[in-house]
């Protein structure tokens, strides 16, 4: 699923007849991810806030081919983060414009959305991340609930080696347990845009029991069958944060 750009040859273009054109794969998705510290006392105001001021301009963006998706996740278990919005476009550019979009959208109509959620949530963290492997849709079984993401801290020098790594030997054992029906689909993203986090792992279950077991089991498959591959994969990317989180809305 990585973007690359194949460009014919100086030396080709001299001799065949016509220019040969560079030809683009599909971009990867882009993600906008707005990660937010909250009061915990207060949070349940954050969720209502969402689903009843942010989503409806959400999902008319959705329905107006803006965005794929959208979502809103609550904290379970991890870091200092307690809520994510995110959402997901055809490419970087296009996720980016929609995120100012949904600022002017909710000035416009909801000008009180903001400020009640910054009462709540007064600070976050932005992430811009690119989709570049995931599962098939198609494969998935069941709607999910909850997630774990792993976010990684990596060598910049040495991280593109670890989307080979996945695509090539890791996207197979993930696959398998998707077929299987322990986990409903994972995805690896990859920064473009934020904070130190270069990489995240991400697996989907329909309730927590099945996360944390297909977890486990996942972590068992990928050193038993590659474990070279892992050798490698933990050098370059050192350490990580777990997040398991809920998910309150997700759309479609």
């Amino acid at each position: 699923m990585r973007s690359r750009l194949t460009l014919a040859s100086a030396l080709a273009a001299l001799l065949l007849p016509l220019t040969a054109l560079a030809q683009e794969e599909e971009p990867d998705p882009g993600v906008f991810g707005m990660y937010f510290h909250c009061n915990q006392s207060k949070e349940a105001r954050a969720d209502t806030i969402i689903a009843e001021q942010f989503g409806p301009i959400l999902d008319r963006h959705v329905a107006e081919g803006n965005i794929n998706s959208w979502g809103w996740y609550a904290h379970h278990t991890g870091g200092h983060w307690r809520r994510l919005l995110y959402m997901v476009g055809a490419d970087v550019p296009s996720v980016m414009m929609a995120r100012e979009a949904l600022e002017s959208d909710l000035e416009a109509e909801a000008a009180d959305a903001l400020p009640r959620l910054m009462e709540v949530c007064p600070s976050h963290d932005d992430q811009v991340w690119e989709v570049t492997a995931a599962s098939d849709p198609l494969m998935s079984q069941g709607r999910p609930s909850v997630a774990m993401s792993t976010y990684m801290v990596c060598d910049f020098v040495e991280e593109g080696r670890t989307d080979d790594m996945v695509e090539e030997s890791l996207a197979e054992i993930y696959n398998r347990h998707v077929a299987e029906g322990t986990i409903t689909g994972w995805s690896w993203l990859t920064h473009n845009i934020g904070g130190e986090y270069r990489r995240v792992s991400v697996i989907d279950a329909t309730d927590l029991a099945s996360l944390l077991a297909a977890r486990g089991q996942i972590i068992e498959d990928l050193w038993e069958e590659e474990p070279l591959t892992m050798n490698a994969f933990s050098e370059i990317c050192g350490s990580h944060t777990d997040y398991i989180w809920e998910m309150r809305i997700t759309k479609p």
